[in-house]
């Protein structure tokens, strides 16, 4: 190989170990606070499809649901 490959490949490992080390320090930062999950169910019965909804982030917990044309709201704090 001649020697002005190998300078061109030394000047270009070179220019781009900077970049390779910035994208390994780069890595994603883990969330804070307190887990959060969503989940939904479905259930029919004689009042038809019933639909819930339901929310939490550490230990408060929300549920919305529809029983026969009327918004259920549920809100739990388990911290108390």
């Amino acid at each position: 190989m001649p020697t002005s490959h190998l300078l061109r490949l030394a000047i270009l490992a070179l220019w781009l170990a900077p970049a390779a080390s910035r994208a390994v320090e780069a890595a994603p930062a883990k969330p804070s606070g307190p887990p959060t999950w969503y989940a939904q169910a479905l259930t029919r019965g004689e009042a038809g499809l019933n639909v819930t909804h339901f929310w939490s982030k550490g230990a408060m917990l929300r549920s919305e649901t529809v029983v026969a044309g009327h918004k259920i709201v549920t809100i739990v704090r388990g911290e108390r």
